[in-house]
């Protein structure tokens, strides 16, 4: 009767023992499908989003060649054509904010369409010649609207997110008086190098501002004191 007995609880064992490895087997397979759902999903995110800016930015390039034509045309009628600019300007200006936010937002996924990096350098070259379309025309129409270069880093910055706060806020209450070009100071491109190498950048967040460069972390309250606002 004792060996039954033994035989019985040691087969109840070995059952529970099978029991709790089958749990173990199916919750992993769970696991694993779950996981590599939400690989697929994040990388279907990511190319919804990569298609969605891409789109922006052609339109954007579309704007400017535009804007490029208008200058030609209007190029004998001075006053006019400043007039006619600052309002392309200021078309371009909120568009490419609004395609910026879309791209800063990519920019800190941990999934990645690989062809968003391209699109990125693109971006970059489209601020910097939006913000040169900007310098010319401070410097033939008489304009007062602050210019803003921001170089920032996505890696070993912890000042950076705090800075682009800053400035996101100031940009929201002071629209007409304020232009900010967002550059990711460690993208390898010959047009950003050179305004780098003009600017000595070194360090980051660092602002050139109306072509006055200043490092380290502005507040609120200093920024409206550099930009007198």
């Amino acid at each position: 009767m004792r060996n039954n007995n033994e035989y019985i609880q040691s087969e109840k064992k070995m059952v529970k023992k099978r029991v709790n490895w089958e749990v173990y087997i199916i919750a992993a397979i769970i696991t694993l499908v779950i996981f590599s759902l939400g690989i697929g999903l994040g990388y279907f995110i990511s190319n919804e989003k990569y298609s969605i800016i891409k789109n922006d930015l052609e339109d954007l390039k579309l704007q400017q060649k535009d804007m490029e034509l208008e200058l030609l045309l209007t190029n004998s009628m001075r006053e006019y054509s400043c007039n006619s600019i600052k309002y392309e300007i200021d078309k371009l200006a909120t568009f490419s904010s609004n395609l910026g936010n879309k791209v800063g937002m990519y920019d800190n996924e941990a999934i990645k369409n690989n062809d968003f990096y391209i699109l990125k350098k693109q971006y970059i070259l489209t601020l910097i010649e939006f913000w040169n379309y900007w310098e010319l025309f401070k410097k033939n129409c008489n304009s007062s609207v602050n210019t803003i270069l921001y170089f920032y880093a996505i890696k070993n910055c912890d000042d950076c997110q705090a800075q682009g706060f800053v400035l996101s806020f100031l940009k929201e209450k002071y629209p007409e008086r304020i232009m900010i070009f967002a550059l990711d100071k460690d993208e390898d491109l010959y047009s950003l190098n050179l305004l780098k190498s003009t600017y000595n950048i070194t360090t980051v967040p660092t602002l050139i501002i109306n072509n006055k460069k200043y490092e380290g972390l502005k507040d609120i309250n200093k920024l409206k004191e550099i930009l007198v606002i």
